[in-house]
């Protein structure tokens, strides 16, 4: 379950960069934020902050010996992880590989009840890269809404519109 944990941290970490790095390339999603088109909305790298905590809390309730508790954690990780990549923005998802989506918890945390327990053992190198995860808190400002155009024809219309009127006084 350590293993797995370790994992899916890189995997959350890798999706955050993707995501800052869309952040950069604002001219290619801009208009489909701004039109408010389906799937199309800012990027948000505090999305991972849930799940890369409960993977955390769930790493170290393993190494303290605690393996219901671990487990149990695992599998809300689990589920935040899955919400966190149901929302990422359509220009992110493209850059997602399919071994970065959400994987689940192992068959093994789903086995392990409340009472589980073993020895203790110490924390895996890989559990800090939550704590990098949740020290990026960047957000983006809302983006204003695209003005509505009239079509040109239109224009010229009013002005034949206007001009007759004109003509006719």
């Amino acid at each position: 379950m350590l293993a797995h944990i370790c994992e899916r941290l890189n995997v959350l970490q890798g999706a955050q960069s993707k995501e800052r790095q869309a952040m950069s390339r604002e001219r290619e999603w801009f208009k489909g934020v701004a039109k408010g088109a389906d799937g199309y909305h800012l990027p948000d790298l505090t999305r991972w902050h849930e799940s890369a905590e409960l993977y955390k809390k769930a790493g170290e309730a393993l190494c303290a010996g605690n393996l219901g508790r671990g487990a149990d954690l695992l599998n809300q990780a689990a589920a935040a992880e899955e919400a966190a990549f149901d929302s990422v923005p359509k220009f992110v998802k493209v850059e997602l590989d399919a071994k970065e989506q959400a994987a689940g918890a192992p068959e093994i945390a789903q086995a392990a009840n409340d009472e589980s327990s073993c020895a203790g053992c110490a924390k895996p190198g890989d559990l800090k890269v939550a704590d990098k995860i949740l020290a990026i808190r960047d957000k983006m400002e809302a983006t204003p809404p695209l003005p509505a155009k009239k079509p040109r024809w239109f224009d010229e219309e009013l002005e034949e519109e206007e001009e007759e009127e004109e003509d006719a006084e």
